[in-house]
């Protein structure tokens, strides 16, 4: 609720016009992302098993979702541009997919070196 009332905040630039509620904010959003974190890992339904494993897959392959993640983005919006929620979530899953792609051919070729594998 509190990020509702914070003015605009810029990493980048280091504008932080309450500091005190961006920290509040971030470590209350750390706590939110470690309990769901922890209830996910509970769970035993074999599709989010497998959730889970894709997310794991990502995690080990994080350099090449990160160094890729942006062009694969700009390459689509040039494409499509994607403005409304829905087709931004498009575009994540369309996103998402590319780069697996992308993983899988660096994973099993010589240029593996290049995500230091």
């Amino acid at each position: 609720i509190l990020i509702l009332i914070s003015p605009l905040i810029n990493v980048r630039l280091a504008i932080y016009p309450i500091p005190v509620v961006f920290y509040f904010n971030a470590l209350v959003a750390i706590v939110v992302y470690l309990s769901f974190c922890y209830s996910f890992s509970k769970i035993n339904v074999p599709v989010i098993k497998q959730g889970k494993k894709y997310l794991c897959y990502i995690g080990e392959n994080t350099i090449a979702y990160l160094c890729l993640n942006q062009l694969v983005i700009w390459l689509l919006q040039k494409i499509v541009p994607f403005s409304t929620v829905l087709e931004q979530l498009i575009l994540f899953v369309i996103c998402t997919i590319i780069l697996t792609i992308i993983t899988q051919i660096l994973l099993h070729t010589p240029l593996k070196v290049v995500i230091g594998k």
